[in-house]
């Protein structure tokens, strides 16, 4: 599954899932070649895409809290 890179919503992808992107994309330009296999590949892929962003988007949500936390703990804030 990919898995969120950065604080700036990026990806990263492993061998297998880059080589699915591929052939995805290989797809996208001559889709009479698809077989079962490749779409249901292709269709892994995108749910393990969803699910990555979805993570992102509670790791951010997280970061931003906690960095609220930690800023209403220094002293001198109130």
């Amino acid at each position: 599954m990919p898995t969120p890179y950065g604080s700036r919503g990026g990806l990263a992808f492993g061998a297998e899932e880059l080589r699915v992107l591929r052939r995805a994309l290989a797809l996208a330009l001559h889709p009479a070649a698809a077989s079962a296999d490749d779409v249901q590949d292709c269709l892994r892929l995108a749910d393990a895409v969803d699910e990555a962003t979805r993570e992102s988007a509670r790791l951010r949500a997280f970061l931003v809290a906690d960095l609220g936390r930690y800023r209403a703990a220094l002293p001198g804030t109130a």
